[in-house]
């Protein structure tokens, strides 16, 4: 079927990204292409970041979180099925706030708590969304930035009120590799196009996977009980610090 018609008209004519914005339901999604390698399809981007919290059958307490797919690979992505067993450990993971790409407070889930979109546009640099999330330790407000034309998105997270350290995830799918150097990290898929993730503020890295003193922290299943370690990049900053700023810069293989 045809996608959704954006909330907003695209004002650029050098993509077809589409943007489609829906608080009551919960979601922020945005789709398009790289204009760098026209060849790839409408629906090369697709990103997806969670606008709202509220209780339903199969809620997760994932607000401001993100999964992002691009150039045919899952790039950033919560942990997937996992079981359908509530008294398990596991399970009790996949619906926490630190089985998705969101941002702990003193490094403690969260439950369901106020969420406001503060705002979004559409320019002719790219397409933008802010939006504010009530923490029990602290006032989080999200910023997501797309730009098309230089395949790059930038997360900017501000936190005020803040009485802990702050730390940031990025759950990695299991078939793409990570590697870091002293000031990025470099996400690979199968084939050659990477994934440079930069910080525009001091933060220490760990990258992490499977349990940690018995508590999950980087599990992935595509299926009900198909676990598989994934790497999560788990940036940490102190309390009297409340800001990260994001990049994520894609680069198709040889330079294409």
């Amino acid at each position: 079927p045809a996608p959704a018609s954006s909330t907003v008209a695209n004002p650029r004519e050098a993509d077809l990204a589409d943007m489609l914005i829906d608080p009551i339901a919960g979601y922020a999604i945005f789709t398009g292409y790289s204009v760098d390698n026209p060849s790839l399809s409408r629906s090369d981007l697709h990103l997806v970041m969670r606008i709202n919290g509220f209780v339903s059958p199969h809620f997760h307490n994932d607000a401001l979180s993100i999964v992002l797919h691009a150039f045919g690979k899952d790039w950033l992505s919560d942990s997937g099925f996992l079981n359908m067993e509530e008294d398990t450990a596991e399970r009790q993971y996949m619906r926490s706030s630190r089985a998705h790409n969101c941002l702990l407070v003193d490094g403690k889930d969260f439950g369901i708590h106020p969420v406001v979109v503060e705002g979004f546009a559409r320019t002719n640099v790219g397409d933008e969304i802010t939006v504010r999330h009530e923490l029990p330790g602290g006032t989080h407000k999200r910023t997501l930035s797309v730009h098309h034309s230089q395949s790059r998105i930038t997360i900017h997270d501000d936190v005020t009120n803040s009485n802990g350290p702050l730390t940031q995830l990025f759950h990695t799918h299991p078939e793409i590799a990570v590697a870091s150097t002293a000031d990025h990290v470099t996400l690979t898929s199968d084939d050659g196009t990477t994934l440079t993730v930069s910080q525009h503020f001091p933060t220490e890295l760990e990258i992490i996977s499977g349990d940690q003193n018995g508590i999950p922290v980087g599990w992935y299943s595509a299926d009900y009980g198909d676990y598989r370690e994934a790497q999560v990049l788990r940036y940490t900053i102190p309390s009297e610090s409340c800001v990260f700023h994001t990049e994520f810069k894609f680069s198709p293989p040889n330079g294409r």
